[in-house]
């Protein structure tokens, strides 16, 4: 869980009347399948009850949060995916990588979230994220991308697609 916008007051002579915050908070993909094998749904629905608990268990705990409680709005759902790298196409993805750029891929997980998610449960469809960003600074105001690594992403990109919509080709 992260809390990406924290607002509160109007000077800093005056203790606020209230605050606002905005947090995104990730969960795993085997969260999303209990909650839809327990029928409540792929998604969160387990993990933001548990939170509205915590919240209300240390309201409770607080005379004066017992008497000023928090109101909690959930905003979205983004929901995660996970496709195994064993996968034809993220093998095949690999294996474009190593002709263009001799060397192996490294896979790892994205503990962020993409449209993606989508296409791969709601669609059933394969889907991988793949590109050229660097792993010190990801959605960070430092965030940034080496010209060469977009470049060498493009051309794995290109010649991904070449070969994917050959296939198709009648």
């Amino acid at each position: 869980m992260n809390l990406g916008v924290f607002r509160a007051g109007t000077i800093p002579a005056l203790v606020p009347g209230g605050a606002y915050m905005s947090m995104n908070i990730v969960y795993k993909l085997e969260e999303a399948m209990a909650a839809e094998g327990a029928g409540e749904g792929y998604g969160a629905k387990r993990v933001q009850r548990r939170f509205t608990e915590l919240i209300a268990h240390y309201e409770n705990e607080d005379d004066w949060l017992r008497e000023h409680r928090s109101r909690i709005e959930w905003v979205k759902d983004l929901i995660p995916f996970e496709t195994p790298q064993e996968t034809g196409i993220v093998q095949r993805m690999a294996e474009v990588y190593k002709t263009v750029l001799h060397q192996a891929p490294v896979f790892d997980k994205i503990v962020g979230w993409s449209d993606a998610s989508y296409y791969s449960h709601f669609a059933k469809m394969p889907t991988f994220l793949f590109g050229p960003g660097n792993e010190e600074a990801p959605h960070t105001p430092y965030e940034y991308v080496e010209i060469e690594n977009l470049i060498n992403a493009c051309k794995v990109i290109a010649m991904f697609l070449y070969r994917e919509l050959k296939k198709t080709d009648g």
